[in-house]
């Protein structure tokens, strides 16, 4: 144990490593309690995200690993039942890639309960190759994912809700590793600027 740190203390850290961020936990046979997030705690029980974004850019396996990583459930959207007027009072890691014509009011209201919304996106030809790889190379999920994308210019989605932004893919555009991503929306989203 490090001096000062106590058995009963549980804690997820994040440490600067070049040039990017590592999600690390202490203790991992123990659910963690807090988080350390640029030098600030935060109570792992005040952590609601809801990851959106462009197809493709990884928001079921990054909050897959927020969830598993904060000991709290994840929830997709993606493949539920529409709720309108959703209330999740407990933590919880949502994803969902939600339409933007029929689903900002529920955006909204999830953001009324406290959840932090993030939006995955920066390297769209990427998402497309991603996307295109998990669905299979299928013509009409080409013609599935062109719609969504022309959903998310022509609303003007991401400017309306202003998510914080993050950028899931590297210079080599390829998923930049999910301990990296977690650990950027944990900075952003709870960091102190």
């Amino acid at each position: 144990m490090a001096q000062g740190q106590h058995a009963h203390e549980h804690y997820l850290m994040l440490r600067s490593v070049r040039p990017s961020h590592v999600l690390t936990r202490l203790m991992p046979e123990r659910r963690a309690s807090a988080l350390v997030v640029a030098g600030e705690e935060i109570p792992a029980a005040s952590v609601k995200l809801l990851i959106a974004g462009v197809p493709g850019a990884g928001k079921t396996t990054v909050s897959e690993f927020l969830a598993g990583q904060l000991g709290v459930p994840h929830l997709d959207y993606e493949h539920a039942p529409r709720y309108r007027k959703p209330r999740h009072r407990a933590p919880s890691v949502i994803s969902w890639g939600f339409s933007p014509q029929t689903d900002v009011a529920v955006i909204e209201d999830l953001r009324a309960e406290g959840y932090t919304l993030v939006w995955l996106d920066g390297d769209r030809p990427s998402s497309y190759a991603a996307y295109m790889n998990r669905e299979g190379w299928r013509a009409d999920m080409e013609v599935a994912y062109y719609g969504q994308m022309q959903l998310i210019v022509a609303t003007r989605v991401v400017e309306r809700l202003q998510p914080v932004l993050v950028n899931p893919f590297g210079p080599d555009h390829h998923f930049r590793p999910v301990e990296d991503i977690a650990a950027q929306i944990l900075l952003l989203a709870y960091g102190k600027e």
